[in-house]
């Protein structure tokens, strides 16, 4: 019915070149290659199905009895219809029923029609209401059939118009052709359907968008408004421009925005509009399509207006708009038409349309077809009949009544679907459907559509783009060969379109760019052209002006000629008219010229500038002058130009005006030398006043800078300000080359100030990061130990998200990321939901591992203590020496260092602020009393609390500190002067007595005595440092000490207290007391007054007194007479007493008559609640002296010796963990690691039966002849080293792990300084450290298999019941017995060395050893060993790790429902989404795919590594099926995954690796091929082509070329691969039979050939380290056969070494 549809290529444009182009041409041939891919599936589909094209059969004539006009015909039957027309009775009264209506049968053979004879409308009932009608109803007359279902109305008009009428109602049996009458009251059933299949909705107020264009807003998407005098339509909400894409009048101009009646309808991307301007009586309607964003008046949808099939678009009786943007109008010059019915094909494919008139009688048919998306011709009659079987017979009326009357009859595709035939074809087109294909088809051709449009259609590659992927997505089949293979183009037409998406924007923009510059200049050219032909100008100037602009108008122009996708021709047109307006103001500026006054203007300009230089002051003044003359200079020369260039006849004219000009410029170039001569004086002038306030301006802004400049990065910016500033400065100053000097200074030190500022910047940000980060280690620390406390994972996840750490702890994380530090925020958070986990992994091993109340771990049926110890490095005094200790082992080594053994006294003290003289509450109340005034209330516990570093202990200390604190105070305010020593005031008299009489003596008395009146005037008091002669003092402390040790008492010896006690002596000298002593103790005076009594007694006053006189000038000797005295007389005193009697008898000091009362020294404190020697029955003795003295000498000596014993205690144990690097040896459990049934069932079972005979289980049938050894081999990947680290956490052990490969093969000794390099010395020391430890450690060596057997030996004593082996630990051998210690051996490997080789472990320690292989399935616990592949994989993949984290019991139930299918009796633990479950249940039977598959690996490994060298019939197995390989598969598989996919992603993997093997990558690739049944025929021919070869090589050997029997093997067995070949040869039935019996008697001789080989192998002396310590002399012999020509025999005889 419709014309195929045009190829896109001829409906795209052609445009420029470029990748826009070029994706549209690409686009193009897309187009066309769909377009013959639809063409064939469409002959395809009507060969299929049929195909019908709409087509005229015949035209002939249908007869009636009387003269009459026809009106309608209707079809009843599959061959018949019924006939209705109107006659004119003339002289007869009645009107009979075949007076309006006839039955006709239809003859599809001829075309020809008969009358019915069977009285078809003889029902009586019918022919009584046929005459009561047209006898009641005068102008009665036939109107219509209309058909509504199986129903016939017969529609008779009985008034002056269609709107009165009567109908008769018939029940129509299409299968028989016969009516049934069933009356003639059903004029209310006489309907037809809804004019427009949509519903209009009025434009609401809330939709008016007011502005200076005001418009309503049509759904944000139109906009429509009828002010201004116009209808416009506009696509944007812009009210402040009235431009729109459609626009027509209206009548009336002056109306506002809610003066029209807008309504509006949305149909897909239509939006129909039907607006009545104010005081209008027709209501236009338009069509907006929002893609191609156009709008077109359509006012026939007010008649009927339908949807087109599948959404295409709207139909109406004068024509069509597509969805696409496709309008197609049709003029049948038919009245105003409605829609009556339509009619849907049975191929689905078309669809007819009929729309009717009742006035006329007329009908209108129009044909869609769904594919093509088209109408067909219209068809115009004056009734039809549609049958069934799809032809269709319809008239055209004439105005005259006729009795023949011309029928035409067509061919259609309007079969009904019982008429249609069906199809029992099983083609696979048969099978999806002729109405799929059709629906495909179409969508097909609206991408035709889309691909014909140009770049304007609105989103043309984004719907190219979303439309092939529908089709492609909707129709399984389209990519199917049979369907030509759509889907593949399509494929093409998407990934094109979405390239184009990028071009298209970038080329809409410069299309949009291109249009606002010409528009621009469009405007400036019609202003510049207008100025210049409106009138000549007054003067040159408005000449010049005009031709300037002019000028530069043109170059705009000819620029803009570069612009991509400009209008070329509107260019052009633009250019020509500036061009010829640019002519004509040119010949009027010449004519202008040639008058005498012309150039006046320039010769003022000039004057006035000229007369300007004298007077310049300033240089910009200058710059003025010369900015205006070098204007005058280029009018003067565009003047020149113009004149030069035109063509005046008359040359003199020409020369007149040159020479004018030339004057003028002669003039001009006077008046600029002196201009720049006058402008360069001032320029030296304001040169250097410039230049200094510039330069004061850039170092103020430095400042600034600087002070901005908060990071480093805001930091280079403000640099690069700074030196843009220097710049201008340097290219302003350029001329004076002082100031250039002076510049390159200031430029290197503001570059040197920035870098300094960045650097500081840098280094406070890294100090700011390294803070954080160590506070977040802190808080992790913290953290982890609070997570080991939990009991439930529920409370782990509570702590977590709720506690105040943890949120700090995230904080400080944050805060590094806005650091830029995003590595180590990223560590800390990491290590953060390590601890979490790990928490987790504990609380279930706690549940399920631990016994007897969690002091017991039990694996299988044996239980073990743990140890709860860290491993920790301590020093501790050790049997009179200071040693390094490991916690929880028997490591002690002695620490040499000199500067430790000199605080030997502070080794025992366990706090700075106790030791056995002093109590901690008594250091607590000095500090107090030293920093507090007497009278000052002290707060005891909150100063303790700041001293926590001293070992208080609240509630202890502070309690006895206050018990203490309360006398002694009290004693001081009481004591005052007093409160000094004996033995420091007497000292103290002794030193001023025996300092002479010089001016510093002199100067600090009068000081301290100006002290002491301002102490008592003023209130002030107190001795300044400098004052203090503590110095002196020493140093007189040292003299009497050389003079006498025994003469003084050392406790009292601190030179302060000395100098305190004599300050304050001195300020109390005055008019009343002129001389020292101004205090005395009244022990010291009563001491004297025995003393001298005794000399009375004794008669030897006189002789100590001479003595003392003798010694006058000598004080010291004589304080040193005066105490051995003082002792001699008085042994039991006080040492300090007798100082001061001492030094008061040097002094000649008389005592007072009377001894002065001295305040209480001493008190007896009870209620104490610590505990100390000092401390007896909670009472402590307290001598306030005493106690000054005693705590004043242990802040002055031991504090300062402990602080520094902890520090170098700190350093050096700080050194030595550095050295032993402990942080290695602590086992941990990593993240990774999970806890399947496998280990629980099977592994824990037989590594705790190995451990109890190595360490001892806990119980009364613990074992004490301990021994053995664990051997773990498996391929890689099996989580050996994990396991073990795993035990090793949980018994508390501390796991010492040594690396094989470090080792390698070349260390046989357990010497350090034997292993031949740095690593391998290193593992060597770390085993000797494990074995001096002792107890509590765990040996496991890895990788054995890249040990020497020699250096595995050594094990063999320490894995029987001996427990001993050799080591050198420090440079010592010694002999480690570890009998009864917790030590186990464990020792792991693989199968094959790092170069492939197997290896082989010493038999008697294989014998000692429990060997068990982890990658093979052990005690029948086959089905555990398969599901740790999937368990071991739950952290790996994001839709498992979400499930096993919340719980791991719900991880095996998900595994439990992806091996049943079902999910019945399935609970989960935790709260789990569905969508959680259902990928892992989706992922998990994917894995159960990638299981299977790493198990045939892995037992294939197996097995290969198990066979000998010798036996292989081809080559080793080197791929693994390890948990690794699982993890790194499950990694990357994805819920939404096809099997195909996966498997895919399995082979990926493997084909990976294998091209990591060091050799026979393609041997492996295609073992693992063949064990998975994936090998194909080239592929298996390759594999047993390898397999024959590694064969025929395993025979020759292993010794390479060099090897004499190996060429001669080779020469063989290439002899026995020629004769394999011509023996297959032989076996193809290709050959003549004569040809195949000639080659088997070849072949049977050949094989006749005897051949010797004689080998002689001897002993050699070797020349060089290459050669072989053997010669070898080869021979082979072989004698010619019968059937050779020659009867020679040849031989080979080679000879060489090595």
């Amino acid at each position: 019915m419709a014309e195929p549809t045009p190829s896109p290529q001829a409906a795209s444009p052609q445009l420029e070149a470029g990748a826009y182009e070029v994706i549209r041409q690409r686009l193009d041939k897309h187009g066309a290659e769909l377009q013959r891919r639809l063409d064939l599936l469409n002959n395809d589909r009507k060969a299929e199905f049929g195909g019908i094209d709409t087509a005229l059969l015949a035209t002939t004539r249908l007869t009636t009895d009387n003269n009459c006009v026809p009106r309608d015909m209707t079809a009843i039957g599959p061959r018949r219809f019924l006939f209705g027309y109107n006659v004119h009775l003339g002289l007869r009264s009645q009107m009979h029923v075949e007076d309006v209506f006839a039955g006709y049968d239809y003859n599809p053979e001829d075309h020809s029609f008969h009358p019915i004879k069977d009285g078809l409308l003889s029902d009586p009932q019918f022919v009584e209401d046929f005459a009561y009608l047209y006898g009641y109803y005068k102008n009665a007359s036939f109107l219509k059939f209309h058909r509504i279902g199986p129903h016939l109305y017969m529609g008779m008009s009985v008034g002056r118009g269609a709107a009165e009428v009567k109908t008769f109602k018939w029940m129509v049996n299409d299968e028989a052709g016969t009516l049934k009458y069933l009356g003639n009251r059903s004029d209310h059933e006489f309907v037809f359907p809804p004019t427009q299949e949509f519903e209009w909705k009025r434009a609401r107020r809330d939709m008016y968008r007011y502005g200076a264009h005001p418009h309503i807003s049509i759904e944000d998407r139109v906009f429509v408004e009828t002010i201004g005098g116009d209808l416009t339509v506009k696509v944007e909400n812009n009210t402040d421009s009235g431009r729109g894409i459609y626009s027509e009048p209206v009548d009336n101009a002056d109306q506002t925005l809610d003066d029209a009646e807008v309504h509006y309808a949305i149909v897909g991307n239509l939006i129909l509009l039907k607006v009545l301007p104010y005081q209008e009586k027709t209501w236009r309607h338009l069509v907006f399509n929002e893609r191609t964003r156009e709008a077109h008046r359509v006012d026939s949808i007010e008649q009927s207006c339908v949807l087109l099939p599948d959404g295409h678009g709207i139909i109406f009786p004068h024509g069509y708009v597509l969805q696409t943007g496709e309008v197609k109008r049709f003029d049948t010059g038919l009245p105003p038409m409605r829609f009556e019915r339509r009619v849907t094909a049975a191929n689905g494919e078309d669809t007819l349309f009929v729309f009717t008139d009742l006035e006329s009688g007329h009908y209108l048919l129009l044909a869609y077809n769904l594919i093509t998306q088209s109408i067909a011709t219209p068809i115009t009659c004056q009734g039809y009949s549609l049958f069934p079987s799809g032809e269709l017979v319809l008239f055209q009326a004439d105005d005259e009544p006729r009795k023949h009357h011309v029928v035409q009859s067509w061919r259609t595709p309007f079969i009904t679907a019982d008429a249609a035939p069906h199809a029992q074809s099983q083609s696979f087109l048969g099978k999806i459907g002729n109405a799929e294909i059709v629906r495909a088809m179409a969508e097909c051709h609206g991408i035709l559509n889309l691909l014909a449009k140009d770049d304007s259609f609105s989103g043309l590659y984004v719907e190219l783009a979303r439309s092939s992927g529908d089709i492609t997505d909707s129709y399984f089949w389209i990519g199917k060969e049979e369907a030509h293979d759509l889907k593949s183009i399509l494929s093409e037409i998407k990934s094109t379109a979405e390239a184009a998406l990028g071009e298209f924007e970038k080329v809409s923009r410069m299309r949009k760019n291109a249009a606002e510059q010409t528009a621009a200049l469009q405007k400036k050219a019609a202003k510049s052209i207008a100025a210049s032909t409106h009138g000549d100008p007054a003067d040159i100037l408005g000449f010049v002006h005009l031709l300037s602009a002019l000028r530069e108008l043109r170059g705009q122009i000819i620029a803009l000629k570069d612009v991509r996708y400009v209008d070329a021709d509107e260019v052009a047109r633009m250019d020509s008219g500036v061009a010829e307006a640019a002519d004509k103001l040119s010949q009027k500026c010449v004519a202008f010229l040639l008058r005498e006054e012309a150039l006046d203007p320039y010769r003022r300009q000039i004057s006035e500038q000229q007369a300007r230089v004298p007077s310049l002051a300033k240089v910009l003044e200058a710059t003025e002058v010369e900015q205006a003359l070098a204007q005058s200079s280029t009018e003067l020369e565009m003047l020149t130009e113009i004149v030069s260039g035109l063509k005046i006849e008359d040359a003199t004219e020409t020369t007149r005006i040159i020479e004018h000009i030339s004057a003028l410029f002669a003039q001009l170039n006077q008046v600029r030398s002196v201009l720049r001569n006058r402008r360069n004086d001032l320029a030296k002038a304001e040169g250097a006043a410039q230049f200094h306030a510039q330069l004061s301006l850039l170092g103020q802004s430095v400042l600034n800078y600087l002070e901005v400049a908060t990071t480093p990065e805001k930091c280079d910016e403000s640099l690069t300000r700074v030196m843009v500033q220097l710049e201008e400065m340097e290219s302003r100053f350029s001329d004076f080359d002082d100031y250039a000097a002076e510049l390159t200074l200031k430029r290197e030190e503001i570059q040197t100030s920035f870098e300094a500022r960045r650097q500081s910047l840098v280094d406070a940000l890294n100090r700011r990061c390294q803070s954080l980060g160590q506070s977040a280690e802190r808080i992790l620390a913290s953290v982890r130990n609070r997570l080991s406390a939990f009991a439930k994972p529920e409370e782990v996840h509570a702590w977590i998200a709720g506690d105040a750490m943890v949120a700090k702890l995230r904080d400080l994380i944050e805060e590094l990321r806005k650091l830029g530090d995003s590595v180590r925020a990223d560590d800390l958070q990491t290590k953060l939901k390590t601890l979490q986990q790990d928490s987790l992994k504990q609380i279930r091993d706690k549940a399920d591992l631990y016994a007897e109340g969690g002091d017991v771990i039990q694996l299988g049926r044996h239980k073990f203590s743990f140890n709860r110890q860290q491993l920790e490095l301590t020093l501790l005094p050790r049997e009179g020496r200071l040693v390094f200790h490991l916690t929880g082992t028997r490591y002690f080594e002695e620490v040499a260092d000199p500067r430790l053994d000199e605080l030997r006294h502070v080794w025992e003290q366990t706090s700075v602020s106790e030791n056995a003289q002093v109590y901690r509450a008594e250091y607590l109340a000095w500090q107090i009393h030293k920093t507090h005034a007497p009278d000052a209330a002290v707060d005891v516990p909150a100063f303790m609390a700041q001293r926590y570093h001293e070992g208080y202990t609240k509630g202890v200390h502070d309690h006895d500190a206050a018990l203490i604190l309360e006398p002694l105070r009290a004693m001081e305010k009481a004591l005052g002067p007093l409160r000094h020593a004996p033995a420091a005031r007497g000292l103290a008299l002794l030193f001023w007595h025996a300092w002479p009489e010089d001016e510093e003596k002199k100067a600090l008395a009068a000081r301290m005595r100006s002290k002491g009146r301002m102490r008592e005037l003023l209130g002030i008091s107190g001795a300044d440092v400098q004052d203090s002669p503590a110095a002196s003092i020493e140093a007189f402390l040292q003299q009497l000490a050389s003079a006498s040790p025994q003469s003084w008492c050392p406790g009292f010896s601190r030179s302060e207290a000395i100098a305190a006690c004599l300050l304050e002596e001195l300020q109390h000298l005055g008019p009343r007391h002129p001389a020292l002593p101004f205090t005395r103790s009244a022990a010291a005076v009563e001491l004297i007054r025995a003393f001298r009594k005794e000399l009375v007694v004794k008669m030897a006053a006189k002789e100590f007194d001479e003595t003392l006189a003798a010694l006058e000038a000598q004080p010291v000797t004589a304080f040193v007479v005066a105490r051995e005295w003082l002792a001699a007389l008085h042994p039991g005193t006080d040492g300090g007493v007798l100082t001061e009697a001492a030094a008061l008898l040097v002094l000649r000091d008389s005592p007072p008559a009377v001894t002065p009362a001295e305040p209480a020294t001493r008190a007896s404190l009870t209620g104490f609640t610590g505990t100390h020697s000092r401390i007896h029955e909670a009472a402590l003795e307290l001598d306030y002296h005493e106690f000054t003295a005693r705590l004043a000498r242990y802040e002055k000596g031991v504090v300062p010796d402990y602080e520094r014993f902890q520090q170098l205690k700190h350093e050096t144990a700080v050194q030595r963990r550095a050295q032993l690097r402990l942080e290695q040896f602590k086992a941990g459990v990593l993240s990774s690691f999970v806890r399947n049934r496998l280990i629980d069932q099977v592994y824990l079972p037989i590594i705790g039966a190995n451990l109890a005979k190595q360490i001892g289980a806990v119980g009364a049938d613990t074992r004490t002849d301990r021994m053995g050894l664990l051997l773990l081999i498996s391929p890689p990947g099996y989580g050996k080293t994990t396991l073990m680290e795993y035990v090793a956490a949980r018994l508390g052990i501390t796991l010492v792990k040594i690396n094989g490969p470090a080792l390698g093969h070349k260390v046989t000794s357990l010497d350090p300084a034997e292993a031949p390099n740095a690593s391998a010395r290193e593992e060597v020391e770390r085993l000797n450290l494990a074995l001096e430890m002792g107890d509590n450690v765990m040996i496991y060596l890895d990788d054995i298999q890249h040990c020497n057997p020699e250096f595995l030996q050594k094990f063999i004593p320490l894995c029987d019941g001996t427990r001993r082996i050799e080591g050198v630990f420090k440079g010592v051998a010694k002999t480690h017995d570890l009998r009864g210690r917790k030590v186990a051996v464990v020792m792991a490997g693989n199968p094959y060395t790092e170069v492939g080789g197997k290896f082989q472990v010493p038999d008697m320690l294989a014998n000692r050893a429990d060997t068990y292989n982890l990658g093979d399935i052990l005690g029948g616990h086959q089905e555990a060993f398969k599901d740790s592949y999937i368990e071991n994989a739950l952290t790996s993949n994001p839709a498992l790790a979400r499930v096993a984290a919340r719980s791991h019991a719900d991880a095996l139930a998900c595994l439990k429902i992806a091996l049943t299918g079902s999910r019945e009796g399935i609970e989960f633990e935790a709260n789990q989404s569905p969508e959680d479950i259902n990928d892992c249940v989706a992922v998990m039977e994917k894995l159960l795919r990638v299981r299977e598959v790493i198990l045939r690996v892995n037992q294939e490994y197996i097995r290969s590594a198990a066979m000998e060298d010798a036996y292989r019939t081809e080559p080793p197995f080197k791929l693994q099926g390890s948990y690794r390989n699982m993890n790194k598969i499950a990694e990357k598989v994805q819920p939404l995954m096809t099997d195909a996919e996966v498997d895919a992603l399995i082979a990926d993997h493997y084909r990976g690796e294998s091209q990591t093997l060091s050799q026979a990558a393609e041997a492996n690739l295609l073992k693992w091929r063949e064990i998975n049944g994936l090998l194909d025929e080239p592929a298996a021919a390759r594999w047993d082509e390898i397999k024959r070869t590694f064969g025929r090589n395993l025979l020759t050997g292993g010794a390479g070329e060099s090897d004499p029997v190996a060429r001669i093997t080779g020469q063989m067995s290439a002899f026995t691969v020629g004769l394999e070949k011509i023996e297959r040869a032989v076996a193809s039935p290709t050959l003549s039979d004569l040809t195949i019996e000639r080659l088997q008697k070849i072949i049977e001789g050949l094989r006749a050939v005897p051949v010797n080989v004689e080998i002689k192998v001897q002993p050699v002396e070797k020349e060089s380290a290459e050669e072989l310590p053997v010669s070898i002399d080869s021979r082979v012999q072989q004698p010619s056969a019968d059937f050779t020509d020659s009867a020679e025999k040849k031989g080979v005889r080679k000879k060489g070494r090595g």
